[in-house]
Formats: C-alpha cells, structure tokens, sequence
C-alpha cells in the first residue's frame, strides 16, 4: 500500500524556467511539465530550471554572479552594529577615564 500522507516539496517554474511557485505534492503524482520535484543541492542566487538537461542552473549571468559575491564579501567585511557601539563604548571610557 502506497502512503500517500507525506508531501514533498515541488516548483512551479514559468516557460523560462525560473520559479514562480511553491507547491506540496505527494510522491506519486504525475506532474505536468512545469512541475518540478528535483531538489538543487548548490549554492544558486536564482535557481532556473534547464529543461533540456532536466537540472537547475544559474539563473544570473557571471557579471551578475560576481556581484552578489562581492556584495556577500563587503557585508562580512563591514564591523557589525554591536561590535562598533561596544568600540565606541571603550573608546569613550578611554577618554573619560584617560585610559
């Protein structure tokens, strides 16, 4: 007997393969063309599915890649909030304090 309670992720993607909805469906079901059960398992800033090789690729082109990439390394870079209030917390002592 076949369980047909466990639903499993799916995507709905458009004629250019890009995703435009989320769905639940159960394993068994015959899906229409555009509906896609495959999980991707790297990194992708905008999954589109390759219908020809039936797999997900990157939706961006290079230039657009690098600058997510860039964009990614400057926020690591850049001193949290809370790191740069506590500096300016010591700072301020220092000069109170005439530490």
């Amino acid at each position: 007997m076949q369980d047909f309670s466990t639903k499993i992720n799916a995507f709905v993607v458009d004629e250019q393969g890009y995703i435009i909805e989320y769905i639940l469906v159960l394993p068994y079901d015959v899906l229409e063309r555009n509906v896609i059960k495959v999980i991707w398992n790297q990194r992708l800033f905008v999954s589109k599915w390759d219908f020809e090789n039936s797999l997900w690729i990157e939706g961006l082109t290079p230039e657009e890649v690098a600058i997510r990439e860039q964009e990614i390394n400057d926020q690591k870079q850049q001193i949290p909030d809370e790191e740069m209030n506590g500096m300016a917390i010591l700072e301020l002592s220092n000069i109170i304090l005439g530490g």
